[in-house]
């Protein structure tokens, strides 16, 4: 192969794997934060029973009875994960209604949605009114706190978007 053509598909070729490696597969610096209230002004109206974020197949990471010990039976209903993770595109919620004690199963994908820049941003779902809604809350300033009842407390001072919601 000649010099003249070995040189670009040298250069196409470290291209695409370097933007392969960029993208899903790199560690992006995020947080996931899950809450069965969107806020410390409402009191939770829900129990989540079990979650997990990213699909089966993606390694995300799950909380559920099995894996917590706690003397109510329950997880946490309230946590936050930080750190250099995979970036995962959809959260599976069960949980169980505090007025009926119904059980609700739903799942959200919304990778569409996301920024191509995860960097220093947050997903936050919560399950508050027996609806699964996800969030993000991204690392731009900005006062979108425009539903005090469901929104999270730092969307008073970052851009925060829905993601996802269920009926």
């Amino acid at each position: 192969m000649s010099k003249c053509i070995r040189g670009p598909l040298l250069a196409l070729f470290i291209s695409v794997w370097s933007t392969g490696c960029s993208t899903t597969r790199a560690l992006v610096l995020y947080e996931v934060e899950y809450s069965s209230s969107p806020n410390f002004k409402n009191e939770a109206d829900t129990d989540i029973l079990v979650f997990r974020f990213g699909g089966p197949d993606e390694g995300g990471f799950m909380r559920d009875l099995a894996t917590w010990e706690y003397s109510k039976d329950q997880i946490p209903q309230r946590g936050l994960v930080g750190g250099y993770m995979k970036v995962r595109s959809s959260v599976w919620v069960k949980w169980r209604s505090k007025a009926d004690g119904q059980v609700h199963e739903v799942t959200a994908e919304f990778g569409n949605k996301l920024p191509r820049d995860m960097t220093n941003c947050r997903i936050f779902f919560t399950t508050y009114s027996n609806r699964l809604t996800v969030y993000l809350v991204t690392a731009e300033r900005g006062d979108t706190f425009t539903d005090p009842d469901r929104m999270p407390s730092e969307a008073q001072q970052f851009k925060t978007v829905v993601l996802a919601e269920s009926n």
